[in-house]
């Protein structure tokens, strides 16, 4: 797939290709040379992040999201290391 119909317009398919990809890639150079709990903890903590920017801070809206109970997400929070300042 060359990212581009006949059309030369990008269309679902082809991004999610080349997104696909990308994140191999990233995955890959990142996450090879740590161990599984290492490899983990940086997965729990870049995904908590995005979800708290993605709730702008809102942690019941976290909470609800991502399934874990809010007691249970703060403790995950405070053993990654994530300052919600």
């Amino acid at each position: 797939n060359q990212g581009l119909n006949t059309e030369n317009k990008l269309d679902v398919d082809d991004l999610a290709l080349e997104m696909g990809d990308y994140i191999s890639e990233v995955s890959q150079k990142n996450n090879l040379d740590l161990s599984l709990k290492e490899a983990r903890n940086e997965f729990e903590k870049e995904y908590l992040l995005s979800q708290i920017k993605r709730f702008n801070g809102n942690m019941s809206k976290v909470s609800e999201f991502t399934g874990m109970e809010r007691t249970a997400l703060y403790r995950k929070i405070k053993s990654l290391n994530i300052s919600l300042n």
